[in-house]
């Protein structure tokens, strides 16, 4: 994902690379969900990135309204859809 991120935005013109443009290609890109579910890839870049996804460890995935869960054995990472599709994540 951070490879298509650099890749998508050295396309752009220098002109064209402003934040808005910036913003609009990694909430394209970290917004996508992972497989059939609704786990946005943002989240499963933080439970990565925190250390929470490791080898063989078993995985939840859980639901209760608009929040998502991704449970490990070394931490969960929360993500609720609020309003107008804007994401919320919150590491616990």
């Amino acid at each position: 994902m951070v490879a298509e991120f650099r890749s998508r935005t050295q396309e752009l013109p220098s002109e064209q690379r402003t934040r808005a443009e910036l913003d609009r290609i990694g909430r394209d890109i970290w917004s996508r969900t992972v497989a059939d579910t609704r786990l946005p890839v943002r989240a499963v870049h933080a439970a990565q990135s925190l250390g929470f996804l490791r080898p063989e460890v078993p995985l939840g995935l859980f639901s209760s309204g608009a929040w998502l869960r991704l449970r490990t054995p070394y931490g969960s990472i929360a993500v609720r859809r609020a309003g107008l599709g804007a994401l919320d994540v919150s590491v616990r």
